[in-house]
């Protein structure tokens, strides 16, 4: 069985997000959560594009 791309991408796009929100909290020393939040968030929405791999 071959896994939705599409979800699959949302999913990768999710786990780089928190890893770079995770980056970004700690370089900056913002809240951690919320660097969860919108790196994930952004993450999301960099995968959800149309058009990309």
């Amino acid at each position: 069985m071959v896994p939705d791309r599409s979800a699959l991408r949302m999913t990768y796009g999710m786990v780089a997000g928190l890893l770079g929100g995770l980056l970004l909290g700690a370089l900056t020393g913002a809240d951690t959560g919320q660097s969860l939040v919108l790196g994930s968030a952004v993450g999301v929405a960099v995968a959800s594009v149309p058009g990309r791999a």
